[in-house]
């Protein structure tokens, strides 16, 4: 059992409820059991097995909701149940209800229709699929910043290599990458590009800095010196192609799953039917990893001028000629005799 649900093992969906309130509530769990086995897996690897293991113990045992008023730990530990809970329901709701939405018979699939009730239309299901998917990375990002705030009394989160991973990254949080491209500043799309965000600090700005300029830069960034006015212009000159570059892999290797809403919503074409949609989808997603990756070239072009021209203000060549000087000195030569 990865989830945290059906505590009770009544087979029914009122803990789901409690998240998704439009969920029938006549529902067996095991319908939507794997669904909901499948999302909070990736809220474990999200964010680390220790962590979600704290919370599931404590989900299991006769602790979970009860009162806890002199028990801070408990408190936060039955609210740590409901964060995860929340995105679990609202990502596994969506996708069971694309299987829902039709009925699989021995003779093929087929819609049910009354007098009372109609199929929605695409653009209905689209829309309200959208919302659910704002609202479920939203309540992410929420669990993440709780634990952020609650890392001293949960210290498998403040000690996990989940948390840590971004710590020396030049880009080190939401926050920063949003100055560069807009991502609502969501810490769970930020932590999914750290593997992008490494590769381009390890490959290039390391290869374009040169070891002591860059570790010097790391010394200062982890606080052990003061930045100064050059230190900032050349984070700025680093962190634009860095982010850009990160956006630019990730659009082509990440799930649509992780995206700002808007940004999803603006990769749908005008198009009539989900099918032709995800076609245009796919390639308007490539189209901006490639415009974007354009923008990367330009501004490590920069970030390489900046660095060339401070390799020669610290080390200015010396002027040498290679010439040999004229033995014939024309001043000296005597034209005129008495």
């Amino acid at each position: 059992m990865v989830a945290l649900f059906n505590k009770s093992q009544a087979n029914n969906v009122d803990e789901v409820r409690l998240h998704c309130s439009f969920l029938d509530a006549d529902l067996a769990y095991s319908k939507i059991s794997g669904e909901l086995e499948y999302e909070s897996e990736e809220i474990r690897l999200l964010i680390g097995d220790d962590t979600y293991q704290r919370v599931l113990t404590h989900y299991l045992s006769n602790d979970y909701n009860q009162p806890a008023e002199a028990n801070p730990t408990l408190i936060i530990l039955n609210r740590l149940v409901y964060l995860i809970q929340a995105p679990v329901a609202n990502f596994a709701y969506i996708v069971f209800a694309a299987q829902n939405d039709i009925n699989h018979t021995g003779n093929g699939r087929a819609i049910h229709v009354s007098e009372n009730e109609k199929p929605a239309f695409e653009w209905q299901i689209d829309r309200a699929d959208a919302s659910l998917h704002k609202k479920a990375q939203r309540q992410v990002d929420q669990l993440l910043k709780y634990l952020e705030e609650k890392r001293d009394v949960i210290t498998e989160w403040k000690d996990s290599d989940e948390r840590q991973a971004h710590f020396d990254l030049i880009i080190s949080d939401a926050d920063q990458l949003e100055r560069i491209f807009p991502i609502d500043r969501s810490r769970w799309l930020y932590l999914k590009l750290t593997p992008f965000l490494r590769e381009f600090q390890e490959d290039v700005v390391l290869s374009t800095l040169g070891l002591d300029r860059f570790e010097a830069l790391q010394a200062k960034l982890k606080g052990t010196t003061a930045l100064d006015a050059d230190d900032r212009k050349l984070l700025s000159l680093i962190r634009k192609p860095m982010g850009l570059f990160a956006i630019s892999l990730g659009l082509k290797r990440l799930s649509i799953k992780f995206w700002p809403v808007g940004l999803v919503q603006g990769y749908r074409g005008d198009t009539l039917n989900r099918k032709a949609g995800s076609v245009a989808q796919e390639g308007a997603r490539y189209r901006l990893a490639d415009e974007l990756n354009n923008d990367v070239e330009i501004y490590l072009k920069r970030l390489e001028d900046h660095i060339t021209a401070l390799d020669l203000a610290e080390n200015p060549p010396t002027t040498t000629s290679s010439e040999e000087p004229c033995p014939y000195d024309p001043t000296k030569e005597n034209f005129f005799t008495d």
